[in-house]
């Protein structure tokens, strides 16, 4: 179960360096693509410092509530695409 590592409440992001929008030690934890001794260790720290980890998935949880909400993305969308529709292309 993805959420035993610190508790039923937290699941921290461990992701790519490739994905480029997160912020390393504030909403996740990064390793290179492909460097599996990488994610390892992000592993390992994640078991041994629960306390980070549980910050972590916090900051991560709170950013997605308030940044990647429905009424957030069509507020930020809907303006593009009615100019892209406006504009005929």
């Amino acid at each position: 179960m993805p959420g035993e590592i610190v508790g039923p409440e937290y699941s921290p992001l461990i992701a790519i360096t490739a994905i480029g929008l997160l912020l390393y030690d504030l909403f996740s934890y990064l390793f290179p693509a492909g460097n599996a001794l990488a994610l390892a260790a992000r592993l390992e720290a994640v078991i041994a410092n629960r306390a980070d980890a549980a910050r972590v998935a916090a900051n991560g949880r709170t950013f997605v509530e308030r940044e990647r909400n429905w009424d957030v993305v069509i507020d930020r969308y809907a303006p593009v695409y009615k100019e892209l529709i406006g504009n005929g292309r």
